[in-house]
């Protein structure tokens, strides 16, 4: 039986999963094959012009992805299932034959989102019972009830039968919702938003930030107060009203945001951090709590969008009631396909008993010769090692050898983490690795962590764990005695977000760690996701060279072809034809108007970037006044045949030293992360 969940806009994280006889068969976010993160229809429409303009709106490629992956037509599958809202529309829109086999997702009325979550989260799970928590900024509604945000459920089997336990419900959204809401809307305060989307938070910097916060006077009151499972905010609303959080809390722009200059943020804002932190925590704490009072479960599954907080994860698994406790690895909305899969399931085949899930790798394969062709075409050297065991001992030695490395294998990951599959890996002894990651290879907030991937049967030796942690969706304390070991996994306050490797689950991953523990003694490495900041985990072989080439990393190896890093001075980058190069005063440097006064500023149409937000040319005895006439020159120089190197040569009358090509290489880096400038190596266009 071949049942697909999709889900579609308006909402974020669209996606589609694909279910056979009761196993996830394939799994893929819109975003990853879109590149635009979260997916979201206002950024996608256009970007596929064979969809016909429905792209962002029903995920035509995640859904056709799925069908390729299993070699289906439309036609094959048993069911197509879809949410409540809206649709009806798409069940005209999708060209299956038999427009019965759409079904559409409508029950529970006005609490099918959250319930699409439990229901991802219960049978993902290898429980056959368990409780189920569900919180999220906002999910169904019911007209003068409002949304719902917290969610308690009780599954005394696996059939599908289900209880639900509580429900809360809040008539706003941002200030007046519930927990996922607040903070959300101190996210956004932060100016940790994304700006592109306009209107969603990046709570994760507010998760990583929280623990270089302290209590302070004026943030000291509770914000939230806890009776069984109604959770009353007014103390936060008062709060957050009171002193103005209300006015600066934008998601379009970061104009009024408290952290204006992300490598000098403000103790206040750490300090605001900690407190949502630690307010999420007590009343997820308390939730769990409750729910195990209510159900008497030993077991208990999270989900939704709150659900991927590993701090306040890794508290309910330490400190909770619970034995056992499973978090969805998608647990945000790019889940709630896998919901909608075991929704269709359980309509057709309720005695057709649903398979847990043994890891997240349900992506497509990518076989070894359509990799090679295109390196090929690309005209990049590479190796073909000999076997697994070659290619765990030389990624092993290159990662000792304080190399960072690019690592794609197998089937992508699907969830917002990074599993050993679509992973930037490095050494996690440096204590100057973390900042250089963060400043060269992930462009992102200093202060943001890493996460290790630890062996299974050493998890317990480095880390204060109470179970495994195979989607890294919990964070534990590192012991005392290995934290000056593993210094670029360790938080500021001790901790880290850990993944453990089962060598059953993943035999290559494992390989590598105990190969990299035969050499360091260490058996873990540090694991960051495979993308660059604001984008989505690559997909692609194509999209992890591009990554690889506008990054530091020093090592690239797809399946067993291993990729070093070219001579970036021989690349011959262009200027994207949708964006020019003017100054405040009007010039257009495709006119060649050089002058060296004004605002210098790389026009996009929608997007525009500052030559003060970008590297400078560092090197050269380039007078201030003459910068904007030097990078206007080398950067018109770039013109697709011209390489990095000649168009320098061009540009700077003396010798190019090795100080001045440095500097070159991180110019164009930002410029083609930008956008600003495309890239074609041999024929492949990047």
């Amino acid at each position: 039986m071949n049942v697909i969940g999709v889900h579609t806009s308006p909402g974020h994280d669209m996606g589609a999963c694909l279910l056979q006889d009761g196993i996830v068969r394939c799994v893929i976010e819109e975003e990853r094959l879109s590149l635009v993160k979260h997916a979201l229809p206002n950024d996608a429409v256009n970007l596929w012009p064979q969809y016909n303009g429905c792209f962002g709106y029903f995920p035509w490629a995640s859904f056709a992805y799925c069908l390729d992956e299993a070699k289906l037509s439309i036609d094959d599958l048993d069911a197509v299932v879809v949410p409540a809202f809206p649709g009806p529309a798409f069940a005209q829109i999708i060209p299956i034959r038999d427009k019965r086999k759409v079904l559409i997702a409508d029950v529970p009325e006005g609490a099918q989102h959250h319930f699409m979550h439990a229901l991802s989260a219960f049978f993902a799970s290898d429980f056959e019972q368990a409780a189920v928590l569900v919180v999220d900024g906002d999910g169904s509604m019911i007209p003068g009830e409002g949304y719902e945000a917290e969610s308690g459920y009780a599954f005394d089997d696996r059939s599908g039968a289900y209880r639900t336990i509580f429900k809360n419900r809040y008539l706003e959204r941002g200030i007046g919702g519930g927990i996922g809401w607040m903070y959300d809307v101190v996210s956004a305060a932060l100016g940790f938003v994304n700006t592109r989307i306009g209107y969603l938070a990046d709570p994760g910097k507010t998760m990583g930030l929280a623990p270089y916060g302290r209590l302070r006077e004026g943030l000291s009151a509770p914000w939230i107060r806890v009776d069984g499972f109604r959770l009353d905010l007014s103390g936060f609303n008062d709060w957050a009203r009171g002193s103005g959080i209300d006015k600066i809390a934008r998601y379009e722009d970061r104009s009024r945001a408290l952290i204006q200059d992300e490598n000098h943020i403000p103790d206040y804002a750490m300090d605001l951090a900690f407190k949502a932190q630690a307010e999420l925590e007590r009343a997820m704490l308390a939730l769990s709590v409750e729910l195990h009072r209510s159900t008497a479960k030993k077991n208990l599954c999270l989900a939704g969008g709150v659900a991927l907080n590993s701090v306040a994860n890794g508290l309910i698994s330490a400190q909770g009631p619970f034995e056992r406790l499973f978090v969805q690895p998608a647990a945000g909305d790019g889940g709630q396909s896998i919901g909608l899969a075991y929704y269709g399931h359980l309509k057709l085949r309720s005695d057709v008993r649903i398979k847990p899930i043994a890891h997240a790798f349900a992506g497509r394969l990518y076989d070894e010769n359509e990799v090679e062709s295109t390196l090929r075409a690309a005209g990049l050297g590479y190796r073909k090692l000999d076997d697994e065991q070659s290619l765990a001992d030389d990624a092993a030695e290159a990662l000792a050898n304080g190399q960072i490395v690019g690592w794609f294998q197998g089937a992508s990951e699907y969830g917002p983490r990074a599993l050993g599959h679509r992973s930037i890996l490095a050494d996690p002894r440096p204590t100057t690795m973390k900042d250089h990651l963060n400043s060269r290879v992930k462009f992102r907030e200093l202060f943001r962590p890493f996460a290790p991937s630890v062996l299974a049967e050493h998890a317990h030796e480095v880390f204060d764990l109470r179970q495994n942690s195979p989607y890294m969706l919990l964070v534990a304390p590192v012991r005392a005695e290995w934290r000056d070991r593993v210094p670029a996994i360790t938080h500021i306050d001790g901790t880290a977000r850990v993944q453990t490797v089962d060598r059953n689950v993943d035999s290559l991953y494992a390989r590598l760690i105990e190969a990299f523990r035969t050499r360091t003694g260490i058996p873990l490495v540090l694991n960051t996701s495979f993308n660059l900041r604001g984008m989505p985990i690559v997909e692609s072989p194509r999209d992890a060279l591009r990554a690889f080439l506008f990054t530091d990393m020093d090592r690239l190896y797809l399946g067993r072809l291993d990729l070093k890093r070219p001579d970036p001075l021989s690349l011959t980058p262009a200027l994207s034809p949708e964006w020019t190069l003017n100054l405040g005063i009007a010039a257009d440097w495709r006119q060649r108007e050089m002058v060296s006064r004004g605002a210098f500023v790389f026009d996009g149409g929608k997007r525009s970037v500052a030559l003060s937000d970008l590297p400078r040319l560092d090197g050269a005895d380039i007078p201030a006044q003459d910068e904007v006439n030097v990078v206007g020159r080398f950067v018109f120089a770039l013109d697709g045949e011209t390489s990095i190197a000649d168009a320098l040569k061009a540009t700077v009358s003396e010798e190019v030293n090795q100080s001045l090509a440095r500097s070159a290489d991180l110019l164009v880096q930002a410029l083609l992360r930008h956008g600003i400038l495309r890239l074609r190596v041999g024929s492949v266009e990047l």
